[in-house]
C-alpha cells in the first residue's frame, strides 16, 4: 500500500491541454513545500477519460461553499 502526501494548494498556474501531447489534459498547481518534497509546482496529467471523469466529479460533488479570500485574491487577478 502507498502513503498519501497531501499538499496545500497555494495556486492554480494553468488548466488545459498538455502544450506538446494534445490529448493529454494538464492541470499545473503551485504547492506548499513540504520536507523532503524540493519542487513548489507540481503538473497533473490526466487522459480524457479521467478528465471527463474529474470534470463530472467536480461538478456533482462540489466543496462546501464558504468565502475564500485567496480564492478571490485569484480570480481578481485575472481580472475577470
Amino acid at each position: 500500500m502507498s502513503e498519501k502526501c497531501e499538499l496545500d494548494v497555494l495556486g492554480i498556474s494553468y488548466v488545459g491541454p498538455h502544450c506538446v501531447e494534445t490529448d493529454i489534459y494538464q492541470i499545473e498547481v503551485q504547492v506548499q513545500p513540504t520536507p523532503g518534497a524540493p519542487w513548489g509546482h507540481i503538473v497533473l496529467r490526466f487522459r480524457p477519460a479521467e478528465a471527463t471523469f474529474l470534470a463530472h466529479m467536480m461538478q456533482s460533488n462540489p466543496p462546501h461553499a464558504r468565502t475564500d479570500e485567496h480564492l478571490l485574491a485569484q480570480v481578481a487577478a485575472h481580472d475577470t
